[in-house]
């Protein structure tokens, strides 16, 4: 994933990101005036085939990628929604040692086909974690973000207002356009902040004992960050609830 982002390749995909950016475009344009518009897909789309075209040089479109795509928006939302059950063996301990005992079994049979099979399956498994990981957590995030400018008319006519200064009406976006974007910036911060992709994040492990907001954490302990409940706090935020871009501002 580090050598995917790395500068250099960012900078030799910059005409694939384009290709994708203008496909989706053009899908927009050539919409009958009054027909309906699946925006959360067409991002989501755009994203995946501009991840892939990264990945492989090669993307997927029409029917063939809309079933594909759908089943990866589907598993994606699996993995968000996993990410935040309960563990069930964590209240039955019992429950966990029969899991451990059916581990140790299964280990057993698959540990051949493990071993002929490692390398094809660590590359499959990085390219998935690329593009499950990488689509729906951005996807998710423009979609919010268009969706909070258009119940806010004022913060969307300031949006509109800096692209016309910066890009002109006659121009499309360009990535080198993206540092004088500032009030673009801060509204896509606000987003995050008001609906991040990842409410509860991924678990962490206490390398020490260690005392934090009056708690302690034995060394082991899993701690879990709840960014949601901190990016509302109303002892951090004013008037939480609300969008307001302009918070970031300076």
């Amino acid at each position: 994933m580090r050598e995917l982002l790395s500068n250099s390749r960012l900078d030799a995909s910059y005409m694939l990101r384009k290709q994708e950016v203008g496909k989706a475009l053009a899908d927009v344009y050539w919409k009958k005036r009054g027909e309906a518009l699946d925006f959360g897909k067409l991002v989501f789309m755009t994203i995946s085939n501009t991840i892939l075209s990264m990945l492989w040089g090669s993307t997927i479109h029409g029917k063939e990628g809309e079933k594909f795509f759908s089943r990866v928006r589907e598993l994606s939302s699996d993995f968000v929604a996993l990410q935040g059950a309960a563990n069930v063996s964590d209240y039955i301990p019992g429950l966990a040692r029969q899991i451990e005992i059916y581990h140790r079994e299964i280990k057993a049979f698959t540990m051949l086909s493990m071993y002929l099979s490692k390398s094809v399956a660590d590359h499959s498994h990085r390219m998935l974690d690329a593009i499950i990981g990488g689509t729906d957590t951005t996807s998710t995030t423009i979609e919010w973000t268009m969706a909070e400018l258009m119940q806010h008319p004022d913060a969307m006519q300031k949006v509109i207002k800096e692209l016309d200064e910066v890009v002109g009406r006659s121009y499309a976006v360009e990535e080198f356009h993206l540092p004088k974007l500032c009030y673009l910036d801060v509204a896509i911060k606000e987003t995050i902040r008001l609906h991040p992709t990842v409410p509860i994040l991924v678990p962490r492990s206490a390398r020490g004992d260690s005392d934090l907001g009056g708690y302690t954490f034995p060394k082991g302990a899993t701690v879990f960050i709840n960014a949601y409940a901190i990016q509302r706090d109303p002892y951090l935020w004013d008037s939480p609830l609300e969008f307001r871009p302009e918070r970031f501002l300076g």
